[in-house]
């Protein structure tokens, strides 16, 4: 129910004018009394299918805000929305000129890989920071220094999706899939023991990954890129929420 409800706000909203789009997010998203799992559910429909309304109404920082706030719940669907809504966010143009605020919440992605989250948002927060190093890497590669440390313990996890997840945003948050300039560039910041670390892993991981992807794009010829947008779709999904959960009550 909150789910079909969650989208049709969403495409509801479309057609209001600001005022009345605001009231909305206040009563119908941000209210006291919206249950977080309809409240995440409902952002992230916004985020689809007006995605610069938050802009337009000037709510975009207490969205973030909930958002973010819902990513330590240990209720794993709950805390998976929050992740995707902040995604959302992240990869949109609109947002993008704002990049003080998308470098914010790139970092706050960050401390919360680095936390007792749950193994799923996780997996997604690597799921994000892939798709908007490899859309906008200008807005990663001057927070490698946060990004890469992070990326470089979930390579060590022993759950096989997030260990895959952490290869490919590696991969792109040093833009590998181009050339090894970034790389080599970061490099020359970083201590010994963490220079040791990324280089060992690179010579034995990231080489191998880089060649394959390079020989990948190589083979489009300049035709567009069908796996990188499937690859990418996870971030742009709704519903990833069940109802009835115990967050619910």
């Amino acid at each position: 129910m909150w789910l079909a409800s969650a989208k049709l706000l969403g495409a509801f909203c479309k057609h209001q004018n600001t005022e009345e789009a605001a009231y909305l997010i206040q009563t119908q998203i941000l209210g006291e009394n919206v249950p977080l799992s309809a409240s995440m559910l409902a952002i992230n429909s916004v985020l689809v299918e007006s995605p610069k309304l938050f802009i337009d109404t000037g709510y975009v920082q207490e969205i973030a805000n909930a958002a973010l706030a819902a990513i330590p719940n240990p209720i794993e669907n709950s805390s998976t929305a929050g992740v995707l809504a902040i995604g959302k966010i992240i990869v949109n143009e609109a947002y993008q000129v704002d990049q003080e605020l998308v470098g914010e919440l790139i970092n706050k992605l960050c401390i919360a890989l680095s936390q007792d989250i749950t193994t799923e948002s996780k997996r997604l927060i690597l799921v994000c920071i892939r798709a908007v190093a490899r859309q906008a890497p200008w807005l990663i590669e001057p927070r490698l220094s946060q990004v890469v440390p992070v990326i470089m313990t979930s390579v060590r996890e022993r759950v096989i999706p997030v260990k895959l997840a952490a290869e490919r945003a590696l991969l792109f948050s040093l833009q590998l899939q181009k050339d090894d300039s970034v790389y080599q560039t970061y490099l020359g910041t970083i201590d010994t023991t963490a220079n040791k670390a990324l280089a060992d892993y690179h010579r034995r991981i990231l080489s191998k990954l880089a060649l394959n992807e390079r020989a990948r794009l190589e083979q489009l010829h300049g035709q567009e890129d069908a796996e990188a947008i499937e690859e990418d779709a996870e971030v742009f999904s709704v519903g990833g929420l069940n109802v009835g959960t115990a967050d619910d009550e």
